[in-house]
């Protein structure tokens, strides 16, 4: 039962991410405009949505990849993450992202 519903929470991010990165690829190609102007189009015209999306995608990502490695034939891969991303390392990471986060949500406040 456990496996299974590993297996389906796999699955079920595996296609969070492919939906959230098919949708963002797709808008930004049919958008015209300059790099940051096509990003911003592709994210709603908000940097807040644009950063959740990233965020989304590199958090999914990190989640299955144990999965992802055991799949390719290298089971110590999580091992060795975990050897480098530390407890203190995490949280400087999270800081980070909700500073990203905050200076997102006050641009578009101020519009």
């Amino acid at each position: 039962m456990l496996h299974a519903l590993s297996i389906g929470l796999l699955l079920l991010t595996a296609l969070m991410i492919g939906w959230i990165v098919f949708t963002f690829v797709h808008a930004w190609i049919t958008e015209t405009g300059s790099f940051w102007q096509r990003t911003l189009k592709a994210g709603k015209d908000s940097a807040t949505i644009v950063w959740a999306e990233v965020v989304l995608v590199a958090g999914g990502l990190v989640a299955v990849l144990d999965k992802i490695a055991t799949l390719t034939g290298d089971p110590s891969l999580a091992t060795q993450i975990q050897q480098y991303l530390t407890p203190q390392i995490v949280s400087y990471v999270m800081m980070g992202i909700m500073c990203v986060n905050v200076w997102a949500r006050l641009r578009t406040l101020n519009k």
